[in-house]
């Protein structure tokens, strides 16, 4: 830093100059807000918020559409075994098949 009055190299801390006795006053810095890079940063994270929270709900109905899918398959799958079995059959004899299709799963 330099003293305003005689041109003198000065320590930042110093209140006064040591070479001419002048009061130091602080320098005033000028730091602007970059208030139109602010605003186009605010624009594109709200942008980026938004694509997320739609692919969140994307994701969300495709989870929805697979639960349905399975519950669906189960029924339907329910459905035949029990025409099936029901016609000429016990149900006896379809317990080593549901036991299969339970090991499956469980895998």
């Amino acid at each position: 830093m330099h003293c305003k009055h005689c041109g003198n190299k000065i320590d930042s801390d110093s209140k006064f100059c040591s070479f001419c006795a002048g009061k130091v006053e602080p320098i005033m810095t000028y730091n602007p807000q970059p208030t139109a890079l602010l605003k186009e940063n605010t624009e594109v994270l709200n942008n980026e918020t938004s694509s997320l929270n739609k692919n969140q709900r994307i994701l969300n109905q495709d989870n929805g559409l697979l639960i349905a899918f399975l519950i669906l398959s189960g029924l339907r799958l329910f459905w035949y075994l029990f025409n099936l079995y029901s016609k000429d059959k016990s149900f006896e004899d379809l317990l080593p098949f549901i036991n299969y299709i339970l090991k499956l799963i469980s895998l």
